[in-house]
């Protein structure tokens, strides 16, 4: 059977609400059958379970579909909300003092954790067929330079001495990356050029250009 793409239609506003939904109501049926069917209310009885059958409906493929806005952050959160006061033990506990007394994370920073993942899974090369679209990695040699950066795409227009302009474009590392991964420490670190003043020099086709960053 052949894939009819006549059929296979996407909405303009890539809006994935809906699937959010689905996720978050399939995820509540599971946990509601863990709650009619496990007599147990400890820690020990509930974790488990929710960690085993109902997070992954909520992190499944997340980077395709994570929420950008509030209200769709909520709807996932409130499923998380739930498993935790099905835990006895804890009802006078706020819902941040529940997880930080089980030793979990929110689904929002559990997402931010996975999105680094996947960012330092594209420096390693996992996925470098698809990666290469989007950033190329600098290979600096510096002693100075601890952790993985991006080459970027610097543009800019020069003023010649006949009064015409001519426009530019130079791929280079400017060392002012928002961050960097150490591969010693196998930890996400501020890259420390960042705090420094970078001055970099390209020269194309006779245009000399120069550029400060702080």
């Amino acid at each position: 059977m052949r894939f009819n793409k006549a059929k296979c239609r996407v909405l303009p506003w890539l809006d994935m609400s809906q699937e959010r939904a689905l996720a978050a109501q399939k995820a509540n049926c599971i946990l509601g059958c863990i709650q009619r069917s496990v007599a147990s209310r400890s820690r020990e009885g509930i974790l488990p379970l929710y960690s085993a059958l109902v997070r992954p409906h909520l992190e499944y493929c997340i980077q395709l579909w994570s929420p950008q806005h509030k209200k769709d952050m909520e709807v996932l959160e409130r499923v998380q909300r739930r498993a935790m006061k099905m835990m006895r033990g804890m009802e006078h506990l706020s819902y941040e003092d529940r997880l930080t007394k089980l030793g979990l994370f929110s689904l929002e920073k559990r997402r931010l954790r996975g999105d680094l993942l996947a960012a330092f899974q594209y420096f390693k090369g996992a996925y470098r067929k698809d990666g290469d679209r989007h950033f190329s990695r600098a290979c600096c040699d510096r002693t100075s330079s601890n952790g993985a950066h991006t080459v970027q795409r610097m543009s800019g227009c020069d003023l010649l001495e006949d009064g015409s302009t001519r426009g530019f474009y130079q791929h280079a590392y400017d060392g002012r990356d928002f961050i960097a991964f150490d591969m010693d420490t196998t930890t996400f670190t501020a890259a420390d050029a960042a705090a420094q003043i970078t001055e970099r020099k390209w020269v194309e086709a006779g245009t000399v250009a120069e550029s400060l960053k702080h």
